[in-house]
């Protein structure tokens, strides 16, 4: 039974059923499929809530997968969060914290990546700390 509903900046849907552990995903063009496009990995990073200590990212992934959360700014990109994701929808926190400080207050890339049996996929959202 579908237990949640998603809809990223593409105009794809996603389907959280984590009674079945499947992922249902719905193109903007219509096409549908449970793990995504030529049997890859569907992931999408569609909100980031920011706090004063912690920026959590909710994402949506489609089978059971390696997760990293990195954040980049400039040039510089490090990875500050790893879990073990699970199909369906998911969240990774960030202390706000590089290299050991703060961050300092200005934009940053936050990247969500996935990664099973051979396949990688990315998904990406922007935040800004105040």
């Amino acid at each position: 039974y579908p237990d949640a509903i998603a809809l990223d900046s593409s105009g794809d849907l996603y389907i959280a059923d984590t009674y079945d552990a499947e992922l249902r995903w719905i193109s903007g063009a219509g096409s549908a499929s449970l793990t995504g496009p030529s049997g890859r990995i569907v992931l999408s990073a569609f909100a980031a809530t920011v706090a004063p200590s912690v920026v959590t990212v909710r994402y949506a992934l489609s089978a059971p997968a390696a997760v990293t959360l990195s954040v980049a700014s400039g040039a510089t990109e490090s990875v500050v969060a790893r879990a073990a994701g699970v199909a369906g929808f998911d969240v990774l926190s960030w202390n706000r914290k590089l290299g050991g400080s703060i961050a300092p207050r200005g934009r940053y890339t936050l990247t969500v990546t996935a990664s099973a049996a051979g396949h990688t996929a990315s998904s990406k959202l922007s935040v800004r700390l105040g």
